[in-house]
């Protein structure tokens, strides 16, 4: 069974948080570029986004 379908932007907001832990507002994600591939048989899928944010203090 595959998992139910996510959007482009709430995708980059969890990859974002999974890899980093930073915690982004899904409004201020922008996917603008996006790449599907298939290498030695598994289906692969690279986006590229800008997030926007008005500021920010490192923890």
């Amino acid at each position: 069974m595959s998992a139910p379908p996510i959007a482009a932007a709430a995708a980059a907001v969890r990859e974002l948080h999974e890899e980093t832990a930073l915690d982004v507002p899904e409004d201020r994600v922008t996917v603008f570029a996006m790449l599907h591939d298939v290498a030695a048989g598994i289906n692969r899928v690279t986006m590229a986004a800008l997030v926007s944010v008005r500021d920010a203090s490192p923890r």
